[in-house]
C-alpha cells in the first residue's frame, strides 16, 4: 500500500534552545497577537547554512541548503497568550514544488510548498490550540533544496468552531436509519472520537481485529471497517461472493456497531484481478463512453456491489460508504487517469445506486487529502456527507492527526464532518 510519509521527530537538539533574536509585531489592525521568529535566529543542525543571496526576505537573512535528511532547523516560538493560533512558515521553492517536515510543539506533519515563483512565500501549516510557554518549531526535508524565512503565529478566535454542516444527508430520501447515523455523527462531531478498525475475517474467527482488541483492552472498537474486494473480480479467482462481510455487517449492526466499507475495485475487464494502476491497464476514461465494453463492465461490477447493499438496506443497516479512495494518488486505476474521469465515476455511481437502485442506507464518504489536489479532485457537495483522509504516520504511531484536520476543515469550508481514516491493520495483497 503506498503510505505518506510523516517521519518522526522523537526529541530535540540537546541542552536549552536558545531564541538569539525575536521580532513581536504585537497586535494587528484586526486585534489578533502575532509572533514571528526569523529562521536565521534558530539552531541549524547538519549542512544548513544562513544565507543573504536571494532577495525579498524577512530580517536579517534566511536558512538555506536543506540537502540532506539530517538538516534541521529548530525554532522557539514564545507564547503568553493560550489559545488558538494560525501557523504560517514563509519559505521559497525556486526550484520547484516541495515536501518540508515540521513539527509544532510535538504535533508532526508533512508539509507540500508551491513554487509560485522564485520569490519568497507564505504558506499556512495548521491551526492549532497551544498553551503559554516556549513552543518548539522543527523543520526538516522530505523533498530536499527549499528555503526557509521564518515562521508566524497568529492567534485567532476560535469560539464558533468554524463549522457549518448539513442536518441532514445529502441524499434527499435518505432512509431513517441513514438519517440517525447521520445525525449521531453530527451530534458528536467535535465532541468524541469514534474508536474504528478494518478486518477482511468472520467476526466468529478467533483472530479476527476485534476479538484482538478486546482481549488487550476489554472493549471493541464502535466502529467496524469492511471490504467489497472478495466480491468482484474474475470468475474463476475465488474473490467472488464472500459471504462473511454481509453477515459481519449485519451482526454489528445488530449489536449497535457502525459499519464502513470501502471497495478495492478488481480489474472491470476481467483480463487482471488486480486494483494498483501498476498491475492493470484498465482505463477508467471509459465513463464517457456509455457504449464501450469498459463503461458497461464498470456498471455489471457496480450493479453487482449494489445488490449486497441492497441485502444490508432490507436488513436495516446503514453503511457509511466509501468508494473510489486515494484516488489522487494514482496507484488504483480509478485515479490513474487523473482527476476528471474518477469525479465522473463517483457521479455515475452516486445516480446509479441512488437513483436506479433507490439505496438510501448510504451515507457518501469521500477520501481526500491534506494538500493542493484536494479541491481538484472533490466530486462536490451535492454528492459527498463526510470527507475523510488515509494517513499513515508509522506503525505503533498513534498520535494526533490534529493538523490534518485544521487543513481539511480550512480547505472545504468547514461545511463536511472530516473523519480522519488513520488506521490499516491489514496489508492488502
Amino acid at each position: 500500500m503506498k503510505s505518506i510519509k510523516l517521519p518522526e521527530i522523537r526529541k530535540y537538539a540537546n541542552g536549552v534552545l536558545l531564541l538569539l533574536s525575536v521580532l513581536f509585531l504585537g497586535i494587528l489592525s484586526s486585534g489578533a497577537q502575532e509572533i514571528k521568529v526569523e529562521a536565521e535566529s534558530g539552531t541549524l543542525t547538519g549542512s544548513l547554512t544562513i544565507s543573504k543571496a536571494l532577495s525579498g526576505y524577512s530580517g536579517s537573512g534566511y536558512v538555506s541548503h536543506f540537502t540532506v535528511a539530517g538538516d534541521k532547523l529548530t525554532l522557539t516560538v514564545p507564547v503568553t497568550t493560550e489559545g488558538a493560533y494560525d501557523i504560517f512558515i514563509g519559505y521559497c521553492a525556486k526550484d520547484g514544488t516541495k515536501t518540508i517536515n515540521v513539527s509544532v510543539n510535538g504535533l508532526q506533519s508533512s508539509l507540500e510548498i508551491l513554487q509560485l515563483n522564485s520569490k519568497f512565500n507564505e504558506v499556512k501549516f495548521a491551526t492549532l490550540n497551544l498553551k503559554t510557554g516556549s513552543i518548539p518549531v522543527v523543520i526538516t526535508p522530505n523533498w530536499t533544496w527549499f528555503d526557509i524565512d521564518y515562521v508566524r503565529f497568529v492567534k485567532v478566535d476560535s469560539s464558533s468552531g468554524g463549522f457549518s454542516i448539513s442536518s441532514s444527508p445529502v441524499n434527499s430520501a435518505a432512509n431513517q436509519s441513514a438519517r440517525n447515523l447521520y445525525s449521531f455523527l453530527n451530534d458528536n462531531f467535535l465532541k468524541k472520537t469514534i474508536s474504528g478498525v478494518m478486518t477482511l475475517k468472520p467476526l466468529a474467527d478467533a483472530s479476527n481485529e476485534t476479538t484482538y482488541l478486546k482481549s488487550k483492552t476489554g472493549k471493541e472498537p464502535a466502529l467496524l471497517g469492511l471490504d467489497f474486494m472478495d466480491h468482484t473480480g474474475v470468475n474463476s479467482s475465488g474473490y467472488k461472493n464472500n459471504p462473511d462481510l454481509v453477515a459481519n455487517a449485519k451482526a454489528w449492526w445488530g449489536r449497535k456497531g457502525i459499519v464502513a466499507l470501502c471497495w478495492h475495485w478488481r480489474d472491470p475487464s476481467y483480463k487482471t484481478n488486480a486494483f494498483y494502476t501498476d498491475n492493470t491497464t484498465f482505463n477508467i476514461e471509459a465513463v464517457d463512453s456509455s457504449e464501450s465494453a469498459n463503461y458497461k463492465a464498470m456498471i455489471r461490477d457496480m450493479d453487482v456491489v449494489a445488490g449486497y447493499l441492497k441485502e444490508l438496506q432490507n436488513a436495516g443497516v446503514a453503511v457509511l460508504w466509501r468508494p473510489l479512495h486515494e484516488a489522487s494518488g494514482g496507484w488504483f486505476w480509478w485515479g490513474a487517469k487523473g482527476a476528471a474521469p474518477c469525479i465522473k465515476l463517483w457521479r455515475l455511481m452516486y445516480e446509479r445506486f441512488t437513483n436506479f437502485h433507490q439505496l438510501n442506507n448510504l451515507i457518501w464518504v469521500w477520501t481526500t487529502t491534506d494538500d493542493s489536489k484536494a479541491l481538484t479532485w472533490y466530486p462536490g457537495d451535492a454528492y459527498v456527507d463526510i470527507l475523510g483522509m488515509d494517513i499513515y504516520p508509522g506503525e505503533y504511531q498513534h498520535g494526533s492527526q490534529v493538523i490534518s484536520f485544521s487543513r481539511l476543515k480550512e480547505k472545504f469550508g468547514g461545511e463536511k464532518v472530516d473523519h480522519p481514516q488513520r488506521m490499516r491493520l491489514h496489508s492488502l495483497p
